[in-house]
């Protein structure tokens, strides 16, 4: 097929770029014409695992192509995705200024009978205006509309695209219908085709269910922390209930990043729209609102006032394997460190410096020897992956104080306090994990 994606940012970018690697000829549009050009010339301006390689290669294939403009679009005009940002507005409500310009655009520049899909998350409420509005706009070229949610985790947007567990259309018209189940058939996965306003439910609260699974560990947590329980012993009995599962059962610090924090506040706003108070989702909300402190509260009866202490936060980005800080939970624990007076050293192997705002640039450092060099405390804000393979002992002749900090229970405990190190983890006990794994593996041994 020949397939134009408009907006080259997480979402769509990985989208054409992959379906430019399944054989299909596509086109990316975006505006940013600085992007555009970097683009063209194969820098890739996001981190994402494997995605440069495959724009690389799809490229020199020819079977890739960006552009600023939308006049080679009724080339590309078997289906045009629409994948443009939807920033959360005043009130909760997503802005959708950059979709109803891109459906305009498109809807002046495709071929009669192109069909149009949304990728972007919108509002499902919304769906019908926006289809209307294009239609308009379109006059007789009787365009299809369709929506086609996302599912991508971020780091894992290439691996999601390529092999997903399921694929959701919305979509009233039977042409429509036809080109995406087309589309869609080499990737032999469960496809659920209903209508629009369904499929863009689904996106919602499957987004929404986790963020809320998230909330409700962390609130176990932090009643671990007060029974003297140990989380990673409580969510591993949790999980091996085939009905609940292991996954999105670790504590930390919240949740953070373009979508959860964003589809859930989105969400809230729809529900209110219709008039239903969704008190399980706000409560959600509230509780990773304010999951970050247990962190600074950890700190403050540790070492008493934070006046003058030296922490060094490790993790910038809101988790691991991406350069994205949107709504990261880092950010709210160094700004408490700064307010409470602490001088904050911190320390990320893949946040952009330019993209970061100042006072939380001012803190960053080159390298973790000098991020951890007479710290008083060690703050881990993230589950990024070189975090466990620090050396602990180098870290504690480095250190002046000797407390490490883990808001994302993401080290091996034991490793740290071999160095001599102080180790607290949201809701764990200590060698809590370890106890449990051994439970575990003597019970399936016997």
């Amino acid at each position: 097929m020949r397939i134009a994606v408009i907006g080259t940012g997480y979402v769509g970018l990985t989208t054409g770029v992959c379906l430019a690697n399944r054989g299909h000829d596509v086109l990316c549009v975006d505006t940013d014409v600085e992007k555009v050009t970097a683009l063209q010339n194969g820098r890739c301006p996001i981190l994402e695992a494997g995605l440069e390689a495959l724009m690389h290669r799809n490229l020199q294939l020819g079977r890739l192509r960006f552009d600023s403009s939308l006049t080679a679009l009724e080339r590309y005009s078997d289906l045009v995705f629409v994948a443009v940002g939807t920033p959360e507005g005043d009130g909760g409500e997503p802005d959708l200024t950059y979709v109803r310009q891109a459906l305009g655009q498109v809807a002046s520049m495709a071929s009669p009978g192109s069909v149009v899909v949304i990728k972007s998350t919108v509002p499902p409420t919304a769906l019908a205006v926006l289809e209307a509005e294009m239609q308009g706009t379109a006059e007789s070229k009787k365009l299809a509309f369709a929506v086609n949610p996302e599912f991508l985790r971020q780091g894992m947007a290439v691996a999601d695209t390529l092999h997903p567990e399921r694929i959701v259309i919305g979509v009233a018209d039977a042409k429509a219908r036809r080109r995406l189940l087309e589309l869609y058939a080499p990737f032999a996965v469960p496809v659920v085709v209903t209508d629009p306003v369904s499929a863009m439910t689904i996106k919602y609260v499957a987004n929404c269910f986790l963020a809320t699974k998230i909330s409700f560990v962390n609130e176990v947590a932090n009643l671990c922390e007060r029974l003297g329980a140990d989380v990673d012993a409580v969510t591993l009995g949790m999980g091996l209930d085939s009905r609940i599962g292991p996954k999105f059962l670790q504590a930390g610090i919240g949740f953070g990043g373009s979508c959860f924090p964003k589809d859930t506040v989105g969400l809230l706003h729809v529900a209110r729209s219709v008039g239903y108070d969704f008190q399980v989702l706000a409560s959600a909300l509230a509780v990773n609102e304010q999951q970050y402190k247990v962190v600074l509260d950890y700190l403050v009866a540790r070492l008493g006032s934070l006046q003058g202490k030296v922490v060094a936060v490790l993790g910038l980005a809101f988790k691991g394997g991406t350069d994205d800080t949107r709504e990261t939970r880092s950010f709210p624990v160094v700004r408490g460190l700064l307010s409470a007076g602490a001088e904050v050293r911190s320390f990320d192997t893949c946040v952009v410096r330019t993209r970061l705002p100042g006072d939380i640039v001012a803190t960053v450092q080159d390298s973790l020897e000098a991020c951890v060099a007479d710290a008083d405390a060690v703050v881990i804000a993230n589950d990024a992956t070189g975090w466990t393979s620090v050396n602990w002992t180098s870290v504690a002749h480095a250190m002046r104080g000797t407390l490490i900090v883990d808001g994302r229970n993401t080290l091996d405990a034991d490793l740290v306090l071999e160095a001599r190190l102080e180790y607290w983890g949201v809701g764990r006990t200590g060698a809590g994990k370890s106890f449990a794994n051994a439970v575990l593996t003597a019970e399936s041994e016997s």
